[in-house]
């Protein structure tokens, strides 16, 4: 679990704010300068250094 706005920034820790990232993507975010926004939760967007948006969203229920 990681907080996608950081703890140190005030990021919550509750549902609207965290996300599963595997170790791959966390180290994106933490090392490689990639933003992540959750507009809702379990809606994560993930912008690239180059400014390219990927977008996820948790399957329908």
């Amino acid at each position: 679990m990681d907080h996608t706005v950081p703890w140190q920034k005030g990021g919550r820790t509750d549902h609207d704010n965290l996300s599963c990232l595997c170790a791959k993507h966390h180290m994106f975010k933490t090392h490689e300068h990639w933003d992540y926004t959750q507009p809702e939760p379990g809606t994560i967007i993930a912008i690239s250094p180059a400014g390219k948006t990927y977008t996820t969203r948790p399957p329908p229920f």
